[in-house]
């Protein structure tokens, strides 16, 4: 019977006896459905004789008598249901087939493909059912657009009566992304957004089917949404008849599949312009922090790696430490498992900067982490993007080169005579540096302990010079080098003369390295020098008379008067003494805020004329008081305030120079100093003198006990304060020129440092006390 058929010409008997051999023969009473539409079906059915109904939605749409196959499409498309009933009218003979035996033959038998398609064109071709008016002017408008040309009009006329035409409005989304999708919609006219997470990826004006794959694979949802930007034209087919569609017009799927490629390519044309366009770099990683297949090639010139893919992210980041790894990883999968805790928060806690080195040449990178989610919203994996950053970061440190350098510059040019002065400073220092390394190579106690603390002195000094006008490094440098020098200090006790030599050895290599650095630090601040404008350079570092001044030396210089030509001279150079607190103001709170207090700066007096050389050496020493008071005497404001004090706490100056004698009184508000434990606190600091600290506490002159060399109050060395050289150093020099320092202090009251000396060399101090 098969072999009759016109059907099966093409098949060779082998060919025709396999599909008879998977098939099972039956016999079919009338009424009986054979498939049922709207329903799925496993079987396929040839009808070898009787007669049989096409039914769609109740009508007939054809009757058969003739071999044919019927079900071929639904049983070969799993959840793909029927389009039509076929309903026996007579007693009928078929032959059936499952899925997985038809699958079998048409692997082996090819040509079966083309004998289904010839009968699907046939079946089409035969259907002569006239259209109505509206469904010819839905297929001459399907035809119009250009997206179905390759159909008949025949085609185009099945497709079009089973489509509603409608205008939408502006704004109405035809599609949602993450929703499922029941019909499928071709735009005819007017322009739809396509919008993915929220961005507009493209823009369509053409004619397009949207929703197709959506619609007909069942559980899927759409992977855009589709809005309307102005007034459209859209045909709208559900799913039922879209497969009825399909089923009737195979070649269909042509269309739909130049479509979707054509779109594919948009979206890869799209996507690659992107990542070339912006600066970053693009990679996903798996909940494992492992970069999957999805990464750009700027990651593989940024890590200088072939391929990408499987690599753990951290071993891009050279993180060797296992505990730095967990706590790492520990937070990366918090990112898909923590939903208390914001995205944002937990991605702060990651590596957000990175730099490679690849010969020689650095390269700094910033991390972006941003989650990728599924249709229900869940992170499945996290994309991170990879920026360049190394211009950024040269400009930046550029930029802060150059504020600091404006910073600097501003405080010189608020108080260049002290500027000027610490750079004679530095070169003093360096020489006491140099010679403290020349006594250890020839060690001797006596004149080894005196350069100790002569270098200590100036290095100090130094340092407490250079923070007055911001310069950071130098004070850091200075830093060092006391620590170096109070380590050796407390170490040189401990040996004989000839055990120490080795000792002193390391110590002259080591400190050799840091008065480099000092050296490197001094040219820095000599090249600050130069810019200062070459006429108020020269004014500085000259004498100004006046005219009247000038003409007097003149006279006195010519009539050989020399004491009165000194005196004018020394008058010139003489400076004003509250000039030594210019920057007060603005250290006295910098201070303040890098040790968590709060204080400012108050200056009383009238001030007056002192000798230029006294004017240097206080200006590097009083520094020394004002570091004490903030780090040593305010309180922090917690602390001030529950002792029912201000929270701000108050460093005052007062200055007057007088029958010539100049006066300094610092008083701040602080804690003040405890009496009672000092000689405690004296005893337990092996570098000082144990039979003074004795002499002072019987005589009650507990206060000459904070003047000791080497003494500190605090256990702790800040850059502020802590080394014991301070009021050491303002002591001597205070005793070295006639006068004399006392120190007043009442707990909880605060501290005041007293300073009288002769404001110049020629000038002596009336009384004592």
């Amino acid at each position: 019977m098969l072999r009759d058929s016109n059907l099966f010409e093409l098949l060779t008997d082998d060919e025709l006896q396999l599909l008879v051999s998977r098939a099972t023969e039956m016999q079919v009473p009338a009424g009986t459905n054979l498939l049922t539409e709207g329903e799925t079906c496993s079987h396929i059915f040839w009808l070898i004789a009787g007669t049989v109904n096409v039914l769609a939605q109740g009508e007939t749409i054809a009757q058969v008598d003739s071999v044919q196959c019927f079900g071929e499409l639904p049983c070969l498309s799993p959840g793909t249901a029927c389009s039509t009933t076929v309903s026996a009218i007579t007693p009928c003979r078929v032959l059936r087939i499952d899925r997985a035996s038809f699958l079998e033959v048409l692997n082996t038998v090819p040509k079966l493909w083309q004998i289904l398609f010839s009968q699907t064109s046939e079946r089409l071709s035969s259907s002569n059912k006239p259209l109505s008016e509206e469904s010819k002017r839905l297929r001459d408008l399907l035809k119009s657009t250009g997206l179905l040309k390759d159909l008949t009009d025949k085609e185009l006329g099945f497709l079009a009566t089973r489509t509603t035409e409608s205008r939408t409005a502006s704004g109405t989304n035809l599609l949602v992304q993450g929703q499922p999708a029941s019909n499928a919609f071709w735009l005819i006219s007017g322009s739809v957004h396509v919008i993915v997470n929220g961005e507009i990826i493209s823009q369509v004006n053409t004619p397009q089917c949207f929703g197709e794959m959506s619609c007909l694979v069942r559980g899927s949802t759409c992977s855009a949404t589709i809005m309307t930007i102005d007034e459209c034209v859209i045909l709208t087919i559900d799913q039922a008849r879209f497969v009825e569609v399909l089923n009737a017009v195979p070649r269909m799927w042509e269309t739909f599949f130049v479509q979707s490629s054509k779109r594919l390519m948009a979206s890869n044309q799209r996507m690659s312009e992107v990542l070339a366009h912006v600066p970053q770099g693009f990679m996903k990683l798996d909940r494992s922090a492992r970069i999957t297949q999805e990464y750009s090639a700027k990651c593989l010139r940024y890590f200088h790696e072939m391929n990408l893919s499987g690599k753990e992210f951290t071993q891009l980041l050279k993180m060797d430490d296992l505990h730095e790894l967990e706590s790492w990883m520990e937070i990366y999968e918090m990112l898909f498992t923590d939903s208390l805790v914001p995205f944002n928060d937990l991605t702060a806690l990651l590596t957000s900067q990175h730099r490679v080195e690849e010969d020689g040449k650095a390269t700094d990178f910033s991390f972006t982490y941003h989650p990728s989610v599924d249709a229900r919203g869940q992170i499945i994996a996290i994309d991170i993007g990879i920026e360049d950053v190394t211009e950024l970061r040269k400009l930046e440190l550029a930029n802060a080169a150059m504020q600091y350098e404006q910073n600097v510059l501003g405080r010189i040019y608020g108080d260049p005579e002290t500027f000027l002065s610490m750079l004679e400073l530095m070169g003093m220092a360096i020489t006491d540096c140099q010679d403290l390394c020349d006594s250890s190579n020839a060690y001797e106690v006596a004149s080894f302990g005196r350069q100790i603390e002569i270098t200590m002195r100036s290095v100090h000094s130094l340092k407490g010079l250079a923070g007055v006008f911001g310069l950071d490094s130098t004070s850091r440098c200075c830093d060092e080098m006391a620590h170096q020098i109070r380590e050796l200090e407390e170490q040189v006790t401990k040996y004989s003369a000839n055990e120490v030599q080795p000792l002193l050895a390391g110590f002259v290599e080591d400190f050799n390295r840091s008065i480099e650095q000092l050296k490197h630090e001094a040219a820095k601040a000599n090249a600050l020098e130069k810019k200062i404008g070459a006429t108020l350079l020269k004014r500085l570092k000259g004498v100004v008379f006046s005219q009247t001044d000038f003409a007097a030396l003149k006279d006195h210089v010519k009539s050989g008067r020399s004491p009165q030509a000194i005196a004018l001279i020394a008058a010139a150079e003489a400076r004003d003494p509250l000039q030594l607190f210019n920057n007060w103001a603005v250290q006295v709170d910098l201070a303040a805020r890098t040790l968590g207090k709060k204080a400012r700066f108050e200056l009383t007096g009238t001030g007056g004329a002192i000798d230029k050389d006294l004017f240097i050496e206080l200006s590097s020493l009083l520094v020394h008081v004002m570091n004490n008071a903030v780090d040593h005497g305010i309180e922090p404001p917690d602390e001030r305030e529950d002792k029912g004090k201000p929270r701000e706490g108050v460093l005052k100056a007062h200055v007057l120079v007088e029958n010539g004698l100049l006066s300094v009184e610092i008083t701040d508000d602080g804690r003040g100093i405890d009496w009672v434990r000092l000689p405690e606190l004296a005893r337990n600091k092996p570098n000082v003198d144990q039979q003074a600290v004795s002499n002072y506490e019987q005589s009650g002159e507990l206060w000459r006990i904070l003047l000791l060399p080497g003494f500190t109050t605090s256990s702790l060395v800040t850059r502020y304060s802590g080394y014991g050289v301070g009021l050491d150093s303002i002591n001597q020099m205070v005793l070295d020129k006639g006068g004399i320092l006392n120190i007043y202090s009442v707990p909880d009251n605060g501290t005041t440092i007293s300073i009288k000396i002769p404001s110049s060399a020629n000038s002596e101090v009336a009384h004592v006390s």
